[in-house]
């Protein structure tokens, strides 16, 4: 127990030092067009909507593609 209780009393001021650490500081960037996000709902009876307009599960990764062209998004990989 002695030993225990020294070893915390030799701990306790190194933790409350801590350690200094340098951030560099980032320039901020700004978009200048507002993205609207695209809205996929899939419904109780499984049917795909993509912004409030049915579309055919097959047709899915297309009309998101093409969703995303229009606004300029960064595309992304999907799986069937």
């Amino acid at each position: 127990m002695l030993v225990l209780l020294i070893i915390f009393m030799v701990a306790a001021p190194l933790m409350a030092a801590g350690i200094p650490l340098i951030c560099q500081r980032r320039k901020r960037t700004h978009w200048s067009i507002k993205k609207q996000p695209i809205a996929v709902t899939i419904d109780a009876e499984g049917k795909f909507f993509v912004d409030q307009r049915e579309v055919a599960a097959d047709e899915l990764i297309l009309v998101l593609s093409e969703s995303a062209d229009r606004q300029g998004a960064p595309h992304s990989c999907a799986r069937r």
